[in-house]
């Protein structure tokens, strides 16, 4: 909304706090697309992998843990998870394309072209930081 609100205000002082905002919400969407696909594909190498009756909330159950029992329900849940994050990434490229005409596709494009190394790299911490958390 803020990108909406500073393009339709059209003063060119505001011009480096849109490309900033844009800038911000390319690479927060990245995020969001790429932790949920590591996320789902780390905890099926866990689940299926040999030693998946020794690590904790995969199928291992003592002591705090709690073993994933019905692993159906996890596909369901982190592809509804995924469909939602993806369709509200669908949603703000068509919304910001139509009010603003700016191209979060080119925009995306762009910043990794730049700079791929600084988002491999915060993206690598922000996996770190959702493992912690988790």
């Amino acid at each position: 909304l803020k990108v909406i609100y500073l393009r339709r205000n059209k003063n060119k002082l505001y011009m480096p706090n849109q490309v900033a905002l844009i800038q911000e919400l390319v690479l927060n969407e990245h995020v969001e697309f790429v932790v949920e696909i590591a996320y789902f594909a780390c905890f099926l190498a866990a689940y299926y992998g040999p030693n998946s009756e020794y690590i904790g909330n995969v199928k291992y159950g003592e002591w705090e843990f709690k073993p994933v029992t019905h692993i159906n329900k996890f596909y369901k849940n982190i592809t509804m998870m995924f469909l939602f994050d993806t369709s509200s990434d669908v949603i703000c490229t068509i919304t910001i394309w139509i009010v603003c005409k700016i191209n979060l596709v080119r925009a995306y494009y762009q910043m990794l072209k730049e700079s791929w190394l600084l988002m491999a790299v915060q993206t690598a911490f922000l996996l770190e930081f959702v493992s912690i958390n988790i």
